[in-house]
């Protein structure tokens, strides 16, 4: 039924907001994870002079990580966030958030450690728009999911 709120079997279609705040907890990742491979993968970028200077084995070792870890993140970030995130279940919520904040540390130990410059070099400019996304993502999301948690423990 169109209009009315509800679904064929009765319950309240989930809030817009959620949809949104969905959409907004993969952007950070997906932005981060973009982002980080373009400067390992791209030819004019400086980190090729560090990089460029390991030898086969180690590079080998310092790219199969980042690569699959992003992989990864990406990839269950979006199942959790169109998922169980939708469905407004709260621990998919918490999972989303700490998803968030591995990307962004990994790319922060990265910064310091694989690309050799420091945070003010680079990494700060970086993160303001993943973290404003972030924020934006939890505000929007943290009413919807903390009501409902009240409702069902009452």
């Amino acid at each position: 039924m169109r209009g009315t709120g509800s679904t064929l079997h009765g319950t309240r279609r989930r809030p817009r907001t959620r949809t949104i705040s969905a959409v907004l907890f993969i952007i950070p990742i997906y932005e981060l994870i973009t982002e980080d491979l373009m400067d390992l993968f791209s030819p004019s970028i400086d980190v090729h002079s560090a990089i460029n200077s390991l030898p086969p084995h180690p590079l080998f070792h310092v790219l199969t990580p980042s690569v699959g870890f992003f992989g990864a993140a990406a990839i269950l970030s979006a199942t959790i966030a169109f998922g169980p995130y939708l469905k407004g279940e709260r621990w998919a919520w918490w999972s989303l958030l700490l998803a968030d904040f591995a990307v962004i540390l990994a790319i922060v130990w990265g910064t310091l450690t694989i690309y050799v410059h420091r945070l003010n070099n680079g990494i700060i400019p970086e993160l303001w728009f993943p973290l404003t996304v972030l924020v934006l993502a939890i505000l929007l999301s943290s009413g919807d999911f903390y009501s409902s948690g009240r409702r069902n423990s009452k």
